[in-house]
């Protein structure tokens, strides 16, 4: 498909031509993980509080935000430096990027 093509199946959905799957329009996606995010149970973060200053945020929000996992997953603190030091960058096998608002390179702005 086309880069015009495939930001339209995602954002509308489509069956695949060979009829075998689909994608659901990017609207129902979202609306699917609204109990989640409505839920007291459920620890919600925000990618731009993990990603530390090497990707542009915060260490103290990263941090702050890795002790609110381990809390939740009652796990030892004492992982947490190694943890944000490899979460993002050169030597990261996490994320792609890692940089608030870099999807809007990656989408077209005409979308």
């Amino acid at each position: 498909m086309s880069e015009d093509k495939r930001y339209t199946a995602i954002l509308n959905g489509t069956i695949v031509e060979s009829g075998h799957a689909s994608l659901q329009p990017m609207r129902l996606c979202c609306l699917a993980v609204d109990p989640w995010l409505n839920s007291n149970n459920v620890l919600k973060i925000k990618f731009g509080d993990l990603i530390g200053s090497k990707s542009g945020g915060s260490d103290k929000a990263q941090r702050e935000t890795l002790e609110k996992i381990c809390t939740k997953l009652n796990i030892p603190f004492n992982k947490i430096e190694k943890v944000a030091n490899k979460l993002f960058g050169a030597d990261s096998n996490t994320f792609r990027l890692g940089q608030i608002n870099s999807w809007q390179q990656e989408i077209p702005s005409k979308k």
